[in-house]
């Protein structure tokens, strides 16, 4: 059975994914009580996210919802970036830290523009919020195949310091494909408007985060580890 702190490291990705889907569901209802929409969320023919922030009073979710979402992938993309940062072996790579350090500035960015869209009410055809969530998409692409190149790196300097917090292969070839999957529903949904594709592409991202609950526990765990190793050999030297 997982500890507490191990339980606690593995859960910002489901707190966001929870938080996503009843901020929905919760707009939703509100929307349709206050006459802003007719769709059901839960149906085939879903309203398009954006419309469920349209306005007040499920704007006002909508921006808290998107704002908790950020915390928590703000949480996960520190932890993961700075258990790379903690890796024998992308200390010993000047390529993979400087991708370390580019990867830092893709996901602020990709936050910053998660924020302007959660913030912003959808005015057609577009304006500001659909803009910062053609950026959102854009700035997680670049994390997340920086992130995804990275895990790939490291399996060829598996035998030099590798950590618990690897990525093995398939999970490392999912974070290179999750982002291009998600991008190409991107383009459908404004090339040929499927709100089925945006689902998608929504459903693209936390399917990439949430697998990082297992590398996020195994990072807190092999630091636990230093630290006790540390504190015997000082105790076995006093």
């Amino acid at each position: 059975m997982r500890s507490s702190p191990a339980l606690l490291r593995a859960s910002p990705p489901f707190l966001a994914f929870t938080t996503f889907v009843l901020m929905l569901d919760y707009c939703n209802r509100l929307a349709r009580a206050s006459g802003h929409m007719t769709e059901e969320l839960w149906s085939l023919h879903p309203p398009v996210i954006s419309n469920l922030g349209m306005f007040y009073p499920e704007h006002y979710w909508f921006e808290v919802g998107f704002s908790l979402i950020a915390v928590f992938v703000a949480i996960t993309m520190v932890m993961r970036i700075s258990a790379l940062g903690r890796d024998a072996r992308v200390a010993r790579s000047g390529g993979l830290r400087w991708s370390n350090r580019i990867s830092v500035g893709a996901g602020v960015l990709s936050l910053i523009a998660l924020l302007v869209m959660g913030w912003v009410p959808y005015r057609p055809p577009g304006g500001t919020h659909f803009v910062a969530s053609l950026l959102t998409y854009l700035f997680l692409a670049i994390y997340e195949l920086i992130h995804g190149g990275m895990c790939l790196a490291l399996l060829r300097r598996r035998g030099s310091g590798a950590t618990s917090s690897s990525a093995g292969i398939l999970l490392s070839l999912w974070f290179m494909v999750c982002p291009l999957l998600s991008v190409a529903c991107v383009v459908i949904r404004i090339t040929q408007g499927s709100v089925p594709a945006q689902y998608m592409s929504v459903a693209l991202q936390f399917a990439y985060f949430l697998p990082m609950s297992k590398l996020l526990v195994g990072a807190g765990e092999a630091r636990e580890e230093r630290s006790s190793a540390g504190i015997a050999a000082a105790d076995s030297a006093s």
